[in-house]
């Protein structure tokens, strides 16, 4: 039987998918390390051993770093002691985890598989937490080189970060498996059968929703400044859900606009989503300047199966502004073009024909980013 131990600090709905496709494998024994597994739709098959370790603790900086650390400790601890014959499946998250492989290749000979969610020190440096030039980044660097050449596979998520790959890599062979989402579970609904539209009183507004980590690197203050301008048009309501360390400060630009038309709720339960999302005539995306081949938000897709037209707050040359342009499913703003943002949503409000195209265009753009793209993880690995 082959073992696979797979470590990821946060294992979500995406990540639950991968493992339960290598669980249903004949011959196929799955081994979790991880803080948290959080609930999905969908729960891990129960034939998958999990070992719990520190859990990620996101609200403060000195918070993050630390269990970052703490759980790296904790998965080179543990994986001392495993058989040294399955292979590692290690994610980016943290950020340290993966250089953990080559430890264990060279004293080992164990194989290893990466999935760069995001790459580091670019994060950082794009950030402006560290600069090119410095020692961390040089050394970050040389090890990424490394890094990638060894692991038999690396996947990640878009084609921007796979070049950020090459770059570091030239002989590297990335694959792209664009993130999914579960087209089944969540799908449009008309808001006179929503029970989320009635219990928040959204049933006769156009209703503009961000739905997300409340994070430092999100331009939601854009958001909140647009609602402002938009104040007058009362049937225009803005929905904020979610939690994170911008919460206080959005709150307090609401109070003291004294904005009736924003509406600020915690995170959901799995089971919500498909209500909460379908809530929404607007889904809201932030991409901070710096992040555009780093990441794609996940919600995009969630967004995509809503049938939501999308407002990217982000860079026109990023991932994201390419993936709405080509589906032609909504529109991208540059973080702090507030004019830019309400004239939008302004527009897709009173042009009825232009909005029901682009929410056309998004629900029918999910079906090339469904729960198939989980199995080309297995296919990929096995096939070398």
């Amino acid at each position: 039987m082959k073992t696979f131990v797979f470590v990821n600090q946060v294992t979500g709905p995406l990540f639950i998918d991968i493992l339960n496709d290598f669980a249903s494998k004949e011959n196929c024994k799955v081994i979790l390390l991880t803080g948290e597994v959080e609930k999905a739709s969908a729960s891990l098959d129960p034939t998958i051993e999990v070992q719990y370790l520190i859990k990620y603790n996101r609200m403060k900086a000195v918070y993050r770093i630390y269990t970052w650390l703490m759980f790296t400790i904790q998965t080179f601890w543990k994986l001392l002691f495993l058989d040294k014959n399955s292979e590692l499946f290690l994610v980016s998250n943290p950020p340290f985890v993966p250089i953990l492989s080559l430890f264990f290749k060279k004293f080992f000979h164990q194989t290893f598989h990466l999935l760069i969610y995001d790459i580091y020190p670019d994060a950082l440096v794009n950030f402006g937490y560290i600069k090119k030039d410095s020692f961390i980044y040089k050394i970050w660097a040389k090890i990424n080189k490394k890094l990638f050449n060894e692991a038999k596979t690396v996947f990640t998520i878009s084609e921007n970060m796979s070049q950020t790959i090459l770059y570091y890599a030239p002989e590297a062979k990335p694959v792209v498996v664009h993130n999914w989402v579960d087209t089944s579970f969540i799908k449009p609904m008309d808001k006179s059968e929503n029970w989320f539209v009635d219990k928040h009183d959204l049933k006769d507004k156009f209703v503009v929703m961000y739905s997300g980590n409340l994070g430092q690197t999100h331009d939601l203050e854009s958001l909140i400044e647009a609602a402002n301008l938009l104040r007058d048009h009362k049937e225009i309501q803005f929905l904020i859900i979610g939690e994170g360390v911008k919460k206080a400060s959005l709150m307090k630009m609401i109070e003291a606009y004294d904005l009736k038309n924003v509406l600020m709720l915690p995170f959901q339960a799995p089971e919500v989503i498909p209500f909460s999302m379908t809530a929404a005539d607007i889904g809201v995306v932030t991409l901070g300047v710096g992040a555009e081949a780093l990441s794609v938000p996940s919600k995009t897709y969630y967004m995509l199966s809503a049938g939501n037209c999308i407002l990217a707050i982000a860079l026109r040359n990023s991932e994201l502004g390419n993936l709405i342009e080509k589906y032609d499913c909504g529109a991208i703003c540059n973080p702090g073009d507030v004019a830019v943002i309400s004239d939008f949503i302004l527009q897709m409000k009173e042009n009825r024909s232009e909005f029901d195209k682009k929410c056309i265009n998004a629900r029918n753009a999910s079906n090339d980013f469904t729960m198939k793209n989980a199995m080309k993880f297995y296919e990929s690995v096995n096939s070398k």
